[in-house]
């Protein structure tokens, strides 16, 4: 993608798959084409990546027409991802900002582990007790 902003490397894979943009709004369920056409627009998506959710959606509409789904999902940011590498590494190249982000992600993650652990630790003791 080098410098190219993300709406037009979108568009240009989407004119590649010869998809319209209202078709791909229909292939996504949205109610009026100008609801995809945003993620399409510089004036109105200034993000530099797409969000990874509306990333594998649009993958998902363009590989029927023979897209590559990875060059969709770096549109989002991923690219090259090697599923050997370590979530250590991978979180330690992240911004400072999302570094947290994924740091505060993790801890809410294991509380809800340690939460049904010890839910599920509270119902084998009933069933223990029980005759």
């Amino acid at each position: 993608m080098d410098d190219e902003p993300v709406t037009k490397a979108l568009r240009d894979i989407r004119e590649e798959a010869k998809v319209g943009v209202r078709e791909m709004a229909r292939r996504l369920g949205m109610s009026s084409p100008s609801s995809y056409a945003h993620y399409e627009d510089p004036n109105r998506f200034k993000d530099p990546y797409l969000p990874m959710a509306w990333a594998q959606r649009f993958a998902d509409a363009l590989e029927p027409n023979g897209i590559d789904r990875a060059r969709v999902i770096a549109l989002a940011g991923v690219v090259n991802a090697d599923p050997s590498e370590t979530l250590d590494s991978r979180v330690a190249r992240l911004s400072r900002r999302r570094h947290d982000m994924v740091l505060s992600l993790l801890a809410d993650l294991e509380a809800a582990e340690a939460a049904d652990q010890e839910r599920q630790g509270k119902a084998d003791d009933v069933q223990e007790k029980e005759p």
